[in-house]
C-alpha cells in the first residue's frame, strides 16, 4: 500500500503521457509484485515455523490458515496498485463500483463460505476473490486506460515466477 501511494502523484503527472504512465505502471506493478509474491508465498511456505517463531504457541491454530492468507496479501498487493493507478488515472468511479461490488459480494459468499466449511475454507475463499478481483481490474484499467494486456502480463510474470521457484 505505501508504494502505491507513493506513485500516486506520478501517475497522475503523467496522465498526459500515455507511454510514460504505461511505464510506470509496468515498473511500479513488477516491484510491488515482487516484494507481496516474495513476502506473501515466503510466509505460506514457512506457515509452521513462522507461527511458531513469530506469533507463538498461542497461535499454533493459525497455521492452516497461513498459506492461505499468504496468497491473498501477495495478490492483494496487485489489487491496491492497479487501483491506484485507476484513481489517478481518471478511473475514481469505475474504482468504487468496484470496491462496492467487491464488498457487497465478499459478506455473503464469505458467509456461505463459513457455513460449508471451516475457517480455512473462509480464508482460502477470500484469497480466491482476491484473484477474482485481480483479474477484474486488471479488465478494467486495460479498457479504461491505454495499458495492455501485455504490459500487465509482463510485468508480474518475471517475479511471480520466481516467487513460486522460491516457494
Amino acid at each position: 500500500a505505501p508504494m502505491s501511494r507513493a506513485a500516486f502523484p506520478v501517475y497522475s503527472r503523467l496522465r498526459a503521457d500515455p507511454a510514460g504512465l504505461a511505464d510506470a505502471l509496468r515498473r511500479m506493478l513488477s516491484s510491488v509484485t515482487a516484494v507481496t509474491f516474495a513476502t506473501g508465498l515466503g510466509v505460506a511456505a514457512v506457515a509452521n515455523d513462522f507461527v511458531h517463531v513469530v506469533l507463538g504457541d498461542k497461535w499454533v491454530g493459525a497455521i492452516p490458515l497461513m498459506p492461505w492468507l499468504g496468497l491473498f496479501a501477495a495478490v492483494y498487493g496487485i489489487v491496491r496498485t492497479l487501483d491506484m493507478f485507476l484513481v489517478a488515472t481518471g478511473g475514481e468511479r469505475a474504482s468504487s463500483l468496484l470496491a462496492l461490488a467487491f464488498a457487497f459480494l465478499l459478506v455473503p459468499v464469505l458467509w456461505f463460505s463459513g457455513q460449508q466449511g471451516s475457517i480455512v475454507g473462509i480464508a482460502a475463499t477470500k484469497a480466491a476473490m482476491a484473484f477474482g478481483l485481480v483479474l477484474l481490474l486488471a479488465y478494467v484499467v486495460t479498457r479504461l486506460t491505454a495499458v495492455t494486456p501485455g504490459l500487465l502480463w509482463a510485468a508480474v510474470w518475471p517475479p511471480m515466477l520466481a516467487a513460486m521457484i522460491m516457494f
